[in-house]
């Protein structure tokens, strides 16, 4: 993400509180901070690109090419352990 993305983020984020317009810039700023911090420490993805690559997985399970099939099969399993929460979506 860039730092336009997460000013983005971090405003929409305080225009939930129905607090007054310097309140919401104040947590428009600590919530700016602490993606920025957040981002530094941890990889997040959003939920529809990982539900995408299941996607992709599924149709090379699916595809008469052998070496295709163990691609798809891998990338599954390594999708399954890193996201667990989208592979039960998936079932």
């Amino acid at each position: 993400m860039n730092d336009q993305q997460i000013s983005d983020i971090a405003r929409e984020y305080a225009e939930f509180t129905d607090m007054s317009e310097v309140d919401k810039k104040y947590i428009s700023a600590i919530c700016e901070c602490f993606l920025k911090y957040t981002l530094r420490r941890y990889f997040l993805v959003e939920k529809e690109a990982v539900r995408k690559q299941f996607e992709s997985a599924k149709k090379l399970i699916e595809a008469r090419d052998y070496n295709k099939q163990c691609i798809g099969v891998r990338s599954r399993g390594i999708l399954q352990r890193l996201f667990p929460e989208i592979a039960k979506e998936e079932k």
